[in-house]
């Protein structure tokens, strides 16, 4: 499945939810309940395949040495080492703790503020989303891990979000290292900034060295005149 095709299955998705969102009156009262069934079973489907992929990784148990760059490291050099089956299984854990915090989102917005709109578009992108997983697409459809589905694959909204909460906001490392390139932009700017000050103020000072020359020999021709005088 190369790129287009992913995206184009993405793009359809989001297509049928948005009609099942017009074409399914919201307002009724009636249709609430049909709609919550239809999203709780959206997520029992979702754990269903994401407890049982989870489950073929784990009995799979690839142990082939993984290493890649740390890019949350500030050493250029710093290496993660893991294994596959390991690697496979963080992911899946990711996106699991990612969903159960989106569907508390979801049910939040539902019960208090009566919005109903995401529980449809939830309902079709959750199991569209696993299923479109490179971790599904290897150990789930038997696609080979190559090309973009070589590890380790690109991060992406939900590791993110699980590893800012892991810190602070002050201590947040990739915030950190923002602030610092700002301050160092900043630092660069102002002094760039005072040595074309003091470089403007030099040259008022200081007359131009054409001017300074022609002055002289005028200076010498009238002095030359004066003592033929």
């Amino acid at each position: 499945m190369n790129f287009i095709v992913e995206q184009a299955i993405r793009i359809a998705v989001s297509f049928l939810s948005f009609k099942f969102i017009q074409y399914y009156d919201l307002d009724l009262e009636i249709n609430l309940p049909y709609l919550r069934t239809v999203y709780i079973l959206s997520c029992v489907t979702y754990f269903s395949l994401a407890s049982k992929l989870y489950q073929i990784v784990k009995d799979l148990d690839d142990q082939t040495v993984l290493e890649y760059p740390d890019l949350k490291s500030n050493d250029p050099k710093a290496k993660i080492q893991t294994t596959n089956c390991k690697y496979d299984l963080k992911k899946i854990d990711r996106g699991m703790i990612y969903n159960a915090l989106y569907i508390l989102g979801v049910g939040i917005s539902h019960w208090f503020f009566g919005i109903n709109q995401l529980m449809i578009i939830h309902m079709f992108s959750q199991v569209s989303s696993l299923l479109l997983t490179p971790v599904m697409r290897i150990h789930y459809f038997g696609s080979l891990p190559t090309g973009d589905l070589q590890r380790p694959w690109k991060e992406d909204t939900t590791s993110g979000i699980l590893d800012s909460l892991k810190y602070p906001v002050e201590t947040n490392p990739p915030a950190t290292e923002f602030i610092d390139e700002i301050i160092k932009i900043d630092k660069t700017e102002a002094a760039s900034e005072a040595e074309f000050d003091a470089f403007k103020s030099k040259e008022k000072e200081e007359p131009i060295p054409e001017i300074k020359e022609s002055a002289k020999s005028t200076a010498v021709q009238e002095s030359s005149l004066r003592e033929r005088k």
